[in-house]
């Protein structure tokens, strides 16, 4: 493996097989482990596929740091798709310049800017689903994983070749 083929997909895996039991992140006081993490983003990961996002698809996320922001971007990563944050500080205007420009596939945000969202998704032609984190309403459906245990197509991001299926199940 070059350094160029060294992926954070890579680095997900490496440290849930070496600190499984070590502290990946911890947020409002809630420690999430290596082993731990690397399970939910490969739970998000599916749905993300299910939800029709590719390698190389964009996926947009709105909102403040939180747990969810964490595991979408490990996700993404798993997938091979490509993160799009969008500064909560923008206004409006520039929030939807961002979007239209970065054509995102799928858009994330969190509950307190759906209204802003929310106007602006008609004139969003690349956008295909939408979530929000929190209460589902309107255009946008709950934003959560997939069920326990779903298997993934892994995807080598560097080549673009599709790895082993695997799974991971607590326990395992």
């Amino acid at each position: 493996m070059g350094l160029h083929d060294f992926t954070l997909a890579d680095v997900y895996r490496r440290n849930a097989a070496l600190f499984p039991a070590q502290p990946a992140f911890a947020f409002d006081g809630a420690a999430v482990s290596h082993g731990d993490y690397l399970a939910r983003i490969e739970r998000l990961a599916a749905g993300l596929q299910h939800s029709g996002v590719q390698r190389g698809d964009r996926v947009a996320i709105l909102s403040q740091n939180c747990p969810e922001m964490v595991d979408l971007i490990g996700a993404v990563a798993l997938v091979g798709a490509i993160l799009l944050p969008v500064n909560y500080r923008l206004n409006a205007d520039e929030i939807g310049f961002v979007l239209g420009d970065g054509a995102p596939k799928l858009l994330i945000v969190s509950e307190e800017y759906r209204a802003l969202v929310q106007d602006l998704l008609p004139g969003l032609g690349s956008v295909e689903k939408s979530y929000v984190i929190g209460d589902a309403s309107g255009p946008f459906t709950g934003f959560c994983r997939s069920p326990l245990g779903r298997a993934i197509q892994a995807v080598d991001v560097a080549a673009g070749r599709r790895l082993r299926h695997h799974s991971h199940r607590p326990g395992r």
